[in-house]
């Protein structure tokens, strides 16, 4: 019985000790280990948490230490080897633990869990990869370069113009002398969009967003800055009947978004909503190029004259219609021809005539100086 006891005794002492050891082995509690990592952001506050979490493991090796010395003396020769082996392993592991707790504030984010051997790292930023990396703008418009930003933490995203490195935006502070540049970002957000007002044709090119990371990573976005164009099908010139349809088209190309408005002007006067001569009308089709189309019927010899299309989006092209009353436009394209062919042959004999007078007025002075 005596024997029983004693074995008894010792098995007792050797778990008590194993029990302390493996509960000092899972220090720091799992609710520090998840403090520090999440509020590691704050180097006061980490370094507060990692100290008091350095104070708990002095406190553990203190009560291992005395723990060993009162077990020690009830336990046999093998299971006090046992229980030191395991107290020596315990003991190297909290050093370990000890040492990234000491180490320099940056490394609070790294925290070894002494038990897992598990290293908890805070995320690192990447980019959105179906934010659009080519985006297209109208000269004068707003362009909006968006940059979207996953796990961003405490790093900083800034925005550079790759053509002269020059730095646009750093956080939401505009960096740059040019205030047409400017960032966007909603607070829970992952999109940093860099806002260009006024856009001119210099703003075409690369932009870098750029996030401090270490190493620090970019997305690349290329701006293009357009210019609409405006022109109505057919010659400068146009020849319709009396009596006939007038039909004058005008294309807008070049142009990413339709214009807000087309506009279309006989001589100085706004014909869209023409009400007073009647039997005009205008329609406009919208898609990848801007048709926009005057229809003008029993058309008469006060409907000669120039006719401009105004997109809302791009310079006027205008072209003139001539209205003829039973003349054929080829019988006055020729009677213009006559008459230009006419003014130069004038011209011509003109300046024949002036150069006979300049000989002679020469040869007369040769004359009277001999």
């Amino acid at each position: 019985m005596l024997v029983d006891a004693e074995r008894l005794r010792s098995g007792a002492a050797a778990a008590a000790l194993k029990c302390r050891l493996g509960y000092a082995t899972m220090w720091p509690p799992r609710w520090i280990s998840r403090l520090i990592v999440r509020h590691s952001r704050s180097c006061t506050c980490a370094l507060l948490l990692g100290y008091l979490s350095l104070l708990g493991l002095l406190s553990f090796q203190l009560v291992l230490v005395n723990s060993t010395k009162e077990i020690s003396s009830s336990l046999s020769s093998e299971e006090a080897t046992a229980a030191t082996e395991d107290f020596v392993a315990a003991a190297s592991r909290l050093r370990k633990h000890s040492e990234v707790l000491l180490d320099s504030p940056s490394t609070l984010t790294h925290i070894v869990h002494p038990r897992s051997n598990v290293v908890h790292d805070i995320p690192h930023p990447f980019f959105d990869n179906t934010t659009t990396t080519n985006v297209t703008t109208e000269l004068a418009t707003t362009a909006y370069l968006h940059c979207r930003v996953h796990q961003l933490g405490d790093k900083m995203v800034s925005w550079l113009r790759k053509r002269d490195y020059n730095i646009l935006t750093v956080g939401l502070l505009t960096y740059s002398s040019d205030q047409r540049f400017q960032m966007l970002h909603q607070e829970h957000t992952n999109d940093w969009t860099l806002q260009i007002k006024y856009t001119q044709g210099r703003d075409a090119g690369v932009y870098e967003c750029q996030v401090s990371a270490d190493p620090p990573i970019s997305h690349f976005v290329t701006l293009n800055v357009v210019v609409a164009k405006a022109e109505i099908v057919g010659d400068t010139d146009m020849y319709f009947k009396s009596g006939s349809t007038i039909t004058l088209t005008c294309l807008i190309t070049q142009s990413p978004d339709p214009p807000a408005y087309v506009f279309w002007y006989h001589d100085n006067r706004m014909i869209n909503y023409d009400s007073s001569r009647g039997g005009i009308s205008v329609t406009t089709d919208n898609g990848d190029t801007t048709v926009s189309t005057v229809v003008i019927t029993n058309a008469q010899r006060s409907d000669s004259g120039n006719y401009t299309c105004g997109p809302a989006n791009a310079d006027p092209t205008s072209v003139t219609v001539h209205v003829l009353n039973g003349e054929k436009p080829e019988a006055i394209q020729h009677d213009t021809k006559t008459s230009k062919g006419h003014r130069e042959q004038g011209m011509n004999a003109s300046c024949l005539s002036i150069m006979v007078f300049v000989a002679v007025i020469q040869i007369s002075r040769l004359t009277y100086g001999r």
